[in-house]
């Protein structure tokens, strides 16, 4: 299923999802090798040498089973990255993932912008009428950050060592996230 691009504006700038390519294989390994930013995503950081990681990278983006991903773009910058993946048509719920990997952008609203976006793409699947997401228990900010644009915490858990906050938003009922 392709994709548009949207560009979304915040004062004089802009942002924009676009469907990621190859292109961007260097950008992610950057961030998926950075410790910080794998501790906030609950990740080990990425070993393998760039080629390897270059030729996997590829694939995955082949492969619509394991999701739609965007890059995040402010003014034809990547960002970061967003993500809806394990759609459950039959629960009718999908998963959202968000990274900002530059910190000069984060606190910015650059992710509030990126995830109503992506939010909004994910309910136009008539399908899907709940969203979900884990946030690292220790993560305040993006609690915070979730519940501010009206996700709800509904349990707490623990998944291959790491305590999570999981969170869910449902399906406005007329039209698209504001």
């Amino acid at each position: 299923m392709k994709t548009k691009s949207k560009k979304l504006t915040k004062t004089k700038t802009s942002l924009l999802l676009r469907p990621k390519n190859l292109g961007d294989a260097t950008q992610d390994y950057i961030w998926q090798t950075d410790p910080q930013l794998c501790q906030l995503n609950a990740t080990l950081p990425v070993s393998m040498p760039f080629a390897l990681y270059a030729s996997a990278y590829e694939l995955e983006l082949e492969n619509p089973r394991l999701g739609r991903q965007w890059a995040i773009e402010v003014d034809g910058e990547h960002i970061g990255n967003c993500a809806v993946y394990n759609f459950d048509y039959q629960s009718g719920s999908a998963e959202i993932g968000i990274l900002i990997g530059h910190p000069k952008h984060r606190r910015k609203g650059w992710g509030t912008l990126a995830v109503k976006e992506l939010l909004n793409r994910a309910f136009a699947d008539p399908h899907i009428t709940v969203i979900t997401l884990k946030t690292l228990e220790e993560n305040v900010a993006a609690y915070r950050f979730f519940t501010s644009i009206g996700f709800q915490p509904i349990g707490k858990g623990y998944l291959e060592n790491t305590h999570y906050i999981f969170m869910e938003i449902s399906s406005p009922v007329c039209g698209k996230i504001p």
